[in-house]
């Protein structure tokens, strides 16, 4: 879902924490990009997607800069991440 969005430009804002899919998302982020997407706690996360829901200039900065920066990465990253994903299902099928 994180490669997806991001792909199309929209940005995520995650945290890491106790649940896997909040992990792997922090993880994408940190990898990827951009700053300042990976809150560190509650009230950081909430900070951050009211200060971008606000700002409609920021907003369009960084739209512009996933689709610059970094949709062509997911769309060379995500066949392989499908391919990994599917890899690992088989083996755990006993395929």
């Amino acid at each position: 879902m994180t490669l997806d969005l991001l792909s199309q430009g929209v940005p995520v804002v995650t945290m890491g924490g106790g649940q896997a899919c909040s992990r792997t998302t922090a993880s994408i982020l940190a990898c990827l990009g951009p700053d300042g997407l990976v809150a560190e706690g509650r009230d950081a996360w909430i900070g951050r997607v009211l200060a971008l829901i606000d700002d409609a200039e920021a907003r369009r900065a960084l739209r512009a800069e996933l689709r610059a920066t970094h949709i062509p990465r997911l769309a060379a990253a995500i066949p392989a991440t499908i391919r990994a994903v599917e890899a690992q299902l088989l083996s755990l099928a006993g395929g």
